[in-house]
């Protein structure tokens, strides 16, 4: 029942299935009024209409509002403007969030797939969550789909909560990671790419030669650079891990010294003065040039290639884990099988400094107890005397 607090009736009742409390003021002076919108609430609790319950709850919407609304048969278009932001608006909060992490090209593909003007609310339907799915699946290998689905994922926990992430991720059916073979480049294979590459020659080299994602490519600063010190900053990676710092050797500095003195810049300019969009339409005109257009070889290749040719030279992983900025050495193991067999067995250092390597085998029998004629009496005798 409605109580007075001061010159307005106020309700504080737990709906029926609905999981909390609600105490609020009516703001009015009319009990009957009071009972109505009481009333009201329990209703819309009873039909499921939790959402605009939470909105009443969270200070969003004024009990007299959704009482009025409620009567006039407008409740959701009320919810929708007051309470429903533009997908779009949540995004770019979304994203200004999350400054160091690359969540921009996922969310471009979600408003792709829900369209201009929808509302937050969309992604709140697992139908709406498996078209984005199909269309990740349609244009991007499963590892691709994985991670943007993954942005996805944090977006609609930082909007709606954990609980109902985990509502809709039971929901869809999201693909496993690939397991199929590391594709990456014989020196053969380097050498066609360096014969056609021209100026693209130094990007690539210098991807082949760090392992650095496309994405940390793109985001380097020349500042980054020690040529001095023969040293690349990574500044701007996917986790904490990725943040290191790289050596570098050989034919890589001779070609960013004269690139750095070819076109001169500021410090905090780009290193490499070209877009995404520039990068990929050149890719895919050189692997055809090349001729690795085996429908394998992406820019990402050449990450691979780096990782392969420094396990087969014997980098220990961990590492090897470091200069990848992987966050999981998991993650690094995959590159273990192409590790150049030991020689020696680690074991068997193990077991000579132990003095367990192996010797001349004993005899075992009645000499091991230092007689050729061990009685019962005498081995009873010698246990009761230890």
């Amino acid at each position: 029942m409605p109580f007075k607090r001061g010159k307005y009736w106020w309700i504080d009742v737990r709906p029926p299935g609905y999981p909390y409390r609600i105490a609020v003021s009516t703001r009015t002076t009319s009990k009957r009024l009071a009972c109505q919108m009481e009333a009201t609430l329990k209703e819309l609790a009873a039909v499921g209409k939790h959402r605009a319950l939470d909105a009443l709850r969270e200070g969003k919407l004024a009990l007299p509002d959704i009482h009025a609304a409620k009567v006039a048969e407008r409740l959701p278009q009320l919810l929708d403007d007051r309470t429903d932001e533009l997908l779009s608006e949540v995004v770019a909060a979304f994203v200004v969030a999350h400054p160091k992490h690359p969540n921009k090209a996922s969310t471009d593909k979600l408003l792709k797939v829900a369209g201009t003007g929808t509302r937050a609310s969309w992604l709140l339907e697992p139908d709406n969550l498996r078209a984005l799915v199909r269309y990740l699946q349609t244009h991007f290998a499963p590892n691709t789909e994985r991670r943007n689905m993954a942005v996805i994922s944090v977006l609609v926990r930082d909007t709606f909560g954990p609980d109902v992430r985990g509502r809709l991720w039971r929901e869809i059916a999201v693909s496993k990671e690939a397991d199929g073979r590391t594709r990456w480049l014989h020196a053969a294979e380097i050498g066609r790419l360096r014969e056609v590459a021209g100026d693209w020659w130094v990007p690539i080299a210098l991807s082949l030669s760090t392992g650095i994602r496309r994405g940390e490519l793109l985001r380097l600063r020349r500042s980054d650079i020690n040529l001095e010190t023969g040293t690349l900053v990574v500044e701007h990676g996917k986790s904490r891990r990725a943040r290191r710092t790289l050596s570098l050797e050989g034919e890589v500095v001779a070609l960013l010294r004269g690139f750095l003195a070819a076109f001169p810049a500021e410090e905090s300019d780009p290193l490499f003065p070209f877009t995404q969009r520039q990068l990929r339409i050149a890719w895919d005109a050189l692997r055809v040039a090349a001729k690795l257009d085996d429908g394998e070889v992406v820019w990402n290749t050449f990450r691979h290639t780096y990782a392969v040719h420094c396990a087969k030279a014997g980098m220990p992983i961990p590492e090897l884990q470091v200069r990848m900025g992987h966050a999981s050495i998991q993650t690094t193991m995959r590159y273990a099988i192409y590790a150049p067999a030991q020689r020696t067995s680690h074991y068997s250092v193990a077991l000579s400094a132990m003095g367990l390597e192996m010797q001349q085998v004993p005899t075992f029998g009645p000499t091991v107890a230092g007689s050729q004629n061990v009685t019962d009496d005498d081995a009873k005798t010698s246990r009761r005397s230890a």
